[in-house]
């Protein structure tokens, strides 16, 4: 307890203090000498009190200007801070001493460095900022009062030094940080509005007041545009996922795709118009090559009409719009269509969208006749309508008996009917329920039924094996167990599942199988001979096909093994009448034969039997009791040409301009992981193409199903480094990003443990390594936060598939409706492992925030930039993906951050994390101001 004595001791020393003051020439020198005498006579000081003392005597016009300068000197005291300081000066209030008035503001310019306090102090902070309120209140008071009683040297003062102090950073975010608190608002801005009434005419008042009325308001983020370049704007991302979904995906549903496209658009800022033209003119492009895959003309013809529809309905656009982007598209394709003679399909084409609803009947004829003025053909007669019959028919006789009738006329001519029927139910989204039925038959056929006749029992099980393998050839991107269950039933239990799992090598699998026992060859050693006479080894009326199937692998051994114990040419034509009695018998098991061959080390009894194989194929002739022979040789021919064609030539030259521009890429084998060499190839080509096009999505999709999508996104990033130019590096990033679509789940995995391995090394040395300055850093930010704003994406989609299996809506209904995801239910491991990796990236991110300044700390803060940047509208589809992403940012790393680098992070910037978080945390606002200020 302090005596009244020693109370009384310490006012009596303030008070002569202060009496000096008025009598002698007293400067802020001596002032503070003389305080600090005080201080040593006396272990604390009544630092209020005297600051009271120093404010008295402000009113007397000769001392004020000393007397109010003295009171910066009062904060050498303990317990006395800033915010008492700022509150003793607002409670002078003769405001016509202009000196005073300029002293007072002389204090508080003076203590402008000192404004900081502990940012962890909730309480400190709010006081800090009531205080710079008030006093801003008392000089809008003061003004009020010069205006009123026209003190004009005064008003001078107030305007001026307020004006000036509003562009304080500190001061400014202060202020604008009671943006939504209208009573501390009406503090400062009440007072001056009356005195605007009062005044009109005040030039300087009324900027004074516009610039507190723009403080005032709420300040969102505003992007900046340092990566836009309006005059090139790639369209590589649209280019490549319509080759991607004409050529890889093509059971993609319409929805899907919509989807698809709108939510890349969306992230990548691409125009709606620019989305729609750039899709329509590559699958036109597509369309056009000689090359294409059997899926384009059915995607374009059939799918797209339905994909414009669907966006047009979602964009809610006239049709006028419509047609002219389609008009744009003809324009500007029309060298293209020139080289084209059929004028068919472009017909066909105009009718569908005609249908659909995207363009009118009048503008439709009007690009017919345009293109064709004097003769024009019957839209109908096009294959394309033919297989729509066909495929109308098969659905309406799911469960007839004339199903497998109408398939049996599917495999003339090489099968082109079939696999054209194919393609229109891929069209209509409903292939998945059609391989299942076929699969159904396939297994239903298996086993012998009692009143079943033997011999079509046969045959049906030949016919849906060799369709059921095509359809495994022909949709790569499929597994198996889709092929078979992709309805609402379970098939697994089939051999086709069964012998395609077991027999059938995969990508990159060598050449490896198990060869039969002595003794169990000498066993069934008869069964060769009976298929050397007749093609078959067991009763049609009683085997089962699964075991005819599964002893394959012992009959095969043994007649590879008579090959060393015979001559060749016996060897070669006992061999041949075996193949040609399969053909005509039994031709299903030409199949596992082929294919057992393949799993076969190289020697040369193999390379016999593949060229034997060969031989046999091309002189076998289809006739109409047995079509076989052609469908089975489109089917297997590819296979065996390659077992008998030795490994594929690549050139190992550099890459020069030449080269690159001669746009080659190496063979690739069906069996083959493409090597780096032959990815360096494929990046330079899509470089010189500036979008992914099928030759080099083929590369791809063979890295993808051996799992290994890795290794073209290690190469592609390499190569895409060496760029100079933030377009270049920009268009790269889009590039990899819409080739990772290919394999959502699987390749965004890979993809972003790469870019964040590279740009996040754990070990911070390897940080010098990497290119962090112009112009590598901003475009590598911005192929991150694109990077995981559709990887949220991916996961919402296999999140809500999954909650869609679990309610047990079957899955044809789901397709019909478009609501089915990319990612079948035996891919929700991939789903949680890229869920994980982007937790993981946040978290590398966030750890990495807390340690020293490095170039990697620069780059986090560059990629909060991009994060906010890329911020869509609410109602834009990838709203939802950025929101998940943005919450995920933890504000502790803008905290971090801002503290190794106070310019590294905006209060707008944190803002739009905060606000993500908790609307509410505005005290969390306030203490990052003052954090900045540390």
């Amino acid at each position: 307890m302090v005596s009244e004595s020693e109370e009384d001791s310490k006012k009596q020393w303030a008070l002569n203090t202060k009496n000096i003051l008025w009598t002698t020439n007293f400067d802020s020198t001596q002032f503070s000498q003389a305080l600090y005498q005080g201080r040593l006579k006396y272990d604390s000081i009544d630092a209020a009190q005297f600051a009271d003392y120093l404010i008295a005597a402000g009113t007397r016009r000769v001392a004020a200007p000393r007397a109010l300068q003295c009171l910066q000197m009062v904060l050498f005291c303990e317990n006395f801070t800033l915010p008492d300081l700022l509150d003793k000066l607002t409670q002078f209030e003769k405001f016509e001493y202009e000196q005073a008035i300029a002293s007072i503001f002389a204090v508080f310019r003076n203590n402008l460095g000192n404004f900081r306090c502990d940012p962890q102090d909730k309480e400190a902070c709010l006081r800090f900022a009531d205080s710079v309120l008030n006093f801003f209140g008392w000089a809008a008071k003061g003004i009020e009062y010069c205006v009123r009683e026209e003190l004009e040297d005064s008003l001078d003062i107030f305007v001026v030094e307020l004006s000036s102090y509003i562009r304080e950073n500190i001061i400014y975010s202060l202020l604008q940080y009671c943006w939504d608190q209208p009573e501390k608002v009406a503090l400062v801005m009440g007072p001056i509005n009356a005195a605007l009434e009062h005044s009109p005419e005040q030039a300087n008042l009324k900027q004074l007041h516009l610039e507190l009325t723009n403080t005032f308001k709420e300040s969102p983020y505003i992007p900046d545009h340092d990566l836009d370049n309006p005059m090139n704007q790639s369209p590589a991302a649209i280019r490549t996922l319509a080759s991607i979904f004409a050529s890889f995906r093509v059971t993609a549903t319409v929805g899907e795709i919509v989807q698809t496209l709108q939510m890349i658009a969306s992230t990548l800022k691409t125009e709606s118009k620019t989305m729609i033209k750039e899709f329509i003119y590559t699958c036109l492009l597509k369309h056009l090559d000689p090359t294409k895959s059997i899926f384009v003309d059915s995607f374009f013809l059939l799918k797209l009409p339905r994909i414009l529809a669907m966006i047009r309905n979602d964009i809610s656009w006239p049709i006028e719009s419509m047609e002219a982007i389609l008009q744009e598209v003809l324009i500007e394709g029309k060298h293209i269509l020139d080289a084209y003679q059929d004028e068919l399909p472009l017909q066909v084409f105009l009718f569908m969208l005609t249908e659909t609803g995207v363009i009118s009947k009048a503008f439709s004829d009007h690009v017919a006749k345009a293109r064709s003025p004097h003769h024009q053909k019957d839209h109908k007669n096009h294959l394309i309508w033919k297989a729509i019959e066909a495929r109308n028919t098969i659905t309406k006789m799911w469960n007839s008996q004339k199903f497998l009738e109408i398939l049996s006329h599917m495999v003339n001519n090489g099968g082109v009917s079939f696999d054209t029927v194919c393609t229109t139910f891929c069209a209509s989204d409903n292939m998945l329920n059609f391989s299942s039925k076929i699969a159904r038959a396939n297994l239903g056929s298996e086993k012998p039924t009692p009143g079943a006749d033997p011999e079509e029992r046969a045959k049906t099980f030949d016919l849906t094996f060799h369709l059921l393998y095509r359809m495994r050839q022909t949709f790569n991107n499929l597994t198996t167990e889709e092929i078979v269950s992709g309805g609402s039933e379970m098939l697994e239990e089939g051999i086709f599942y069964k012998w395609d799992i077991q027999c059938v090598r995969r990508l990159g699998q060598r050449p490896v199988i198990e060869k039969s026992s002595a003794e169990e060859m000498e066993k069934h050693r008869d069964k060769v001979m009976m298929l050397r006479e007749s093609g078959r080894f067991w009763d049609p009326a009683t085997a089962a096909y699964g075991d005819v199937i599964n002893m394959i692998p012992v009959i095969c051994d043994i007649i590879i093994t008579q090959y060393s114990e015979t001559n060749a040419k016996q060897f070669e034509a006992e061999y041949r009448q075996i193949i040609t009695n399969i053909f005509n018998a039994s031709s299903f098991l030409m199949i596992c034969i082929i294919h057992w061959l393949d799993m076969q080390p190289d020697s040369e009894a193999k390379m016999v039997m593949a060229r034997t194989l060969h031989d046999c194929m091309n002189e076998l002739i289809q006739t109409d009791a047995n079509p076989m022979p052609l469908f089975v040789r489109n089917s297997c021919q590819h296979q065996i040409d390659e077992m008998l064609s030795g490994p594929a030539f690549i050139e190992s030259m550099a890459y020069t301009v030449i080269a690159m521009s001669d746009r080659k890429l190496t063979p690739l084998r069906s069996k083959e992981v493409p090597e780096r060499h032959s990815l360096k190839c494929a990046w330079f080509y899509i470089q010189k193409q500036a979008w992914v096009s099928p030759p080099a999505l083929k590369l791809l999709d063979h890295c993808n199903r051996e799992g290994v999508q890795k290794l073209w996104i290690e190469v592609f990033m390499h190569n895409s480094l060496r760029n100079r130019t933030a377009d270049e590096l920009l268009c790269a990033g889009e590039l990899m990003l819409s080739a990772a679509l290919l394999d959502p789940a699987r390749s965004l995995v890979s993809l972003t443990q790469c870019v964040v391995d590279y740009l996040v090394p754990e070990e911070e040395e390897n940080a010098t390594k990497i290119f962090y300055e112009c112009p590598h850093a901003l475009p590598m930010a911005r192929l991150l936060a694109n990077l995981l704003i559709v990887a949220e994406w991916v996961i919402s989609e296999g999140r809500r598939r999954a909650n869609d299996t679990q309610t047990g809506e079957p899955e044809p209904k789901r397709r019909r409706e478009g609501n089915s995801s990319y990612f079948p239910e035996s891919e929700r491991k991939v789903i949680q492992e890229l869920a994980e990796n982007v937790e993981i990236a946040i978290v590398k991110l966030s750890r990495v925030s807390e340690g020293l300044l490095t170039p990697v700390v620069t780059f986090i803060s560059h990629l909060l930039v991009q994060i906010a940047n890329q911020r869509p509208g609410e109602k834009e589809p990838a709203y939802e993906a950025w929101l998940a992403l943005a919450r995920k940012i933890p504000i502790g790393m803008l905290k971090n951050l801002v503290v190794l680098e106070p310019y590294a992070v905006t209060l707008q910037l944190f803002e739009v994390f905060l606000k993500l978080h908790d609307p509410s945390r505005s005290v969390e606002r306030l203490q990052f101001i003052f954090l900045a200020q540390q």
